[in-house]
């Protein structure tokens, strides 16, 4: 009979040692589950502030956008004016050029 008590407590021992192991282990992985959950806040928290300074971005480049769509609706006239003076002026100064080489010319035949 304590044969048998000695049996049932080694097998009792055997389980007990078994669910301490599964125990142990059951913890570590408690434990991961915890890092990855800190893990996984973080990274969201980051999310969180790349997506915030996207809206701003966003934000930013609409204003420039809207900014430079009224300059060049106010100013396009503007723009159109001066590339009209430049090409007038850029005429004028050729024509310039060929009275004065005509000048030359005549002034040359005078002499003459």
């Amino acid at each position: 009979d304590a044969r048998r008590g000695v049996e049932e407590f080694s097998k009792a021992s055997d389980e007990v040692e078994k669910l301490k192991a599964r125990l142990s282990q059951a913890e570590a992985q408690g434990r991961d589950v915890g890092a990855l959950k800190e893990e996984a806040r973080a990274r969201a928290e980051e999310l969180e502030a790349l997506r915030r300074e996207l809206e701003g971005a966003r934000a930013e480049a609409k204003k420039w956008g809207e900014r430079a769509a009224e300059m060049e609706t106010n100013h396009g006239g503007t723009c159109a004016k001066l590339r009209k003076a430049e090409a007038s002026m850029e005429l004028l100064q050729s024509q310039l050029e060929e009275a004065q080489t005509e000048i030359a010319g005549l002034t040359a035949e005078v002499e003459a």
